[in-house]
C-alpha cells in the first residue's frame, strides 16, 4: 500500500511537469508550430504633391505610422518605407496603420488608416499592406512669402481632403485671410515658427475656420504655431461647422472690436489643450477670446489680454458655452478707466453657461468681478480655485460678482445669491 502510494506521488508530479513545459515559454520544451510571422509594409499611402518632399530625411522624420494589430498598439515606425516584421500566434487579425504629423509623441493624428484583415498560419509568411486613406497631403513649407510654399500648400486643398503641413519658417501673411477651402482636417506643425500679419497687411482674420461655401465640417489643429498680430479681426475666428483645435503655441497680439484673440460663432468649437492666448485686446467685450459657440478649455493659458468692455480674458454670451476642465486664465484686465468693464477673468451672460471643473483663475483686475462675473448667464462651479483677484468697485467683488437674479451662480452644488464675493470657498 505504501509502494503505491509513491508511485502515485511521482506519476502526478511528473504529470504536473509535463504541462507546465508545453506552456510556459523558455520551459524545457517549447513549440512553435502554433506560430507565424507577419510581414508588415509600411510604404506609401499618402499623397504625393509638389510640396511633399519624399526624399528630405528631416521631413520623413515628422511624420510616423503607429500600427495596432487586432485593438492593442504594437509598433511605430518612421515613415521611410519598408516593412516590419511580428512572430505572432496563428489567427486572424485586423491592422491599422494610423499617420501622425509631428511624430506619435506629440504628434497629432492626421489620417486615420483603412483596415485590413489578415489571417497568420503556422510557418507561413503573411503579409498586410495597411494604407493610410488616399486622400491625405502632407506639406513642408521652406520658404516665407506667403505667395511661395504657403500659399500654395492652401490652394492645394480640396473639398474633403486631409492635410498635414510641416513649417520650416516663419510665416508673413499679406495676402487674404487664410482660409482652408473644403478641407475636412488640416493639422499645422509649427516647430516654433509664427504665421503673422502686421498693421499694414490686409485687414481680416488670419485663420477663419469653417467650411463657408459648402456644407459639412472642418477640422484645423496646431502644435508649435505662433499665430501673431492683427489690426481690426481675431486672428482665429471659428465659422459654425468648423473646430479648432490647440495643442500647444501661441496666439497674441491680435486686434478686434470682440474676442482680440479668438471668436467662436454659434455652432462653432475651439478645444484648448495647451498653449497660450496672451497680449491681445477688444476695443469692446471678450479681451482673449469672445465665444457665442463652444469652447473647451482642457489646459494652457489665457493671460494678460484686455478688454474696454466686458471679459477681459473671456467673454461667453448669446447661448455660448465654457468649459474649464485645467489650466489657468491670469492677468487679464476688463476696465477702460471709466469703470464699465467687468469680468476679469471671464464674464458670463445673455443666456450661456460658464462650467468650471477644476483650474484656476488668479490675478485678474475688473470694475466689478475680478475673476468672475455673471449677469444673466448660468455659472457652475464644481472644482478649481479662484483667488488673488481685483475688483475696483467697492463691494464689486474680487472673486465673483453675480449682477441679476435673471442668472444663476452655483458652486459646490450650493447657490449663490446677487452680490460682490471676495473670497470663494
Amino acid at each position: 500500500m505504501k509502494e503505491r502510494n509513491k508511485l502515485t506521488g511521482i506519476g502526478l508530479c511528473g504529470f504536473l511537469f509535463f504541462i507546465l513545459a508545453i506552456t510556459l515559454p523558455g520551459c524545457f520544451i517549447w513549440d512553435d508550430a502554433d506560430e507565424g510571422t507577419l510581414i508588415i509594409n509600411t510604404g506609401g499611402g499618402t499623397k504625393t504633391t509638389t510640396w511633399t518632399h519624399t526624399d528630405n530625411p528631416w521631413l520623413l522624420g515628422q511624420l510616423e505610422y503607429q500600427i495596432t494589430l487586432s485593438g492593442k498598439i504594437t509598433k511605430t515606425v518612421p515613415a521611410t518605407g519598408g516593412s516590419t516584421k511580428l512572430t505572432l500566434p496563428v489567427g486572424h487579425y485586423e491592422i491599422t496603420m494610423d499617420a501622425y504629423c509631428g511624430g506619435i509623441n506629440g504628434g497629432v493624428l492626421y489620417a486615420e488608416g483603412t483596415k485590413v484583415g489578415v489571417d497568420v498560419k503556422a510557418g507561413n509568411n503573411a503579409v498586410a499592406i495597411p494604407m493610410t486613406p488616399s486622400d491625405t497631403a502632407f506639406y513642408t513649407v521652406n520658404n516665407g512669402s506667403w505667395h511661395n510654399d504657403w500659399g500654395g500648400a492652401l490652394g492645394m486643398m480640396s473639398d474633403g481632403g486631409k492635410y498635414c503641413i510641416i513649417l520650416n519658417c516663419d510665416i508673413d501673411v499679406v495676402g487674404s485671410i487664410n482660409t482652408f477651402s473644403a478641407a475636412d482636417s488640416v493639422t499645422i506643425i509649427g516647430n516654433g515658427h509664427s504665421i503673422s500679419r502686421d498693421a499694414t497687411g490686409v485687414l481680416g482674420f488670419l485663420f477663419q475656420v469653417g467650411k463657408t461655401s459648402v456644407p459639412g465640417t472642418q477640422t484645423v489643429a496646431i502644435k508649435d504655431v505662433n499665430l501673431v498680430g492683427s489690426n481690426t479681426a481675431s486672428l482665429v475666428q471659428v465659422e459654425n461647422g468648423g473646430a479648432f483645435i490647440m495643442n500647444s503655441g501661441t496666439i497674441s497680439g491680435g486686434k478686434a472690436s470682440q474676442g482680440g484673440g479668438v471668436e467662436v460663432k454659434s455652432g462653432g468649437e475651439f478645444i484648448m489643450n495647451g498653449g497660450t492666448i496672451s497680449g491681445n485686446e477688444a476695443s469692446n467685450i471678450g479681451g482673449g477670446v469672445y465665444l457665442v459657440g463652444s469652447f473647451t478649455m482642457n489646459g494652457g493659458t489665457i493671460s494678460d489680454n484686455t478688454a474696454s468692455g466686458n471679459g477681459g480674458g473671456v467673454l461667453v454670451a448669446g447661448g455660448g458655452e465654457f468649459t474649464m476642465n485645467g489650466g489657468t486664465i491670469s492677468g487679464n484686465t476688463a476696465d477702460n478707466g471709466s469703470g464699465m468693464g467687468n469680468g476679469g477673468g471671464v464674464s458670463c451672460s445673455l443666456s450661456s453657461a460658464f462650467i468650471m471643473n477644476s483650474g484656476r483663475i488668479t490675478g485678474n483686475e475688473a470694475n466689478q468681478g475680478g475673476g468672475v462675473y455673471v449677469s444673466g448667464g448660468a455659472f457652475t462651479m464644481k472644482g478649481g480655485t479662484i483667488y488673488g483677484n481685483t475688483a475696483i468697485a467697492t463691494d464689486g467683488g474680487a472673486a465673483l460678482y453675480f449682477n441679476t437674479s435673471a442668472g444663476t451662480v452655483t458652486i459646490g452644488g450650493k447657490p449663490y445669491t446677487f452680490g460682490g464675493y471676495d473670497t470663494i470657498p
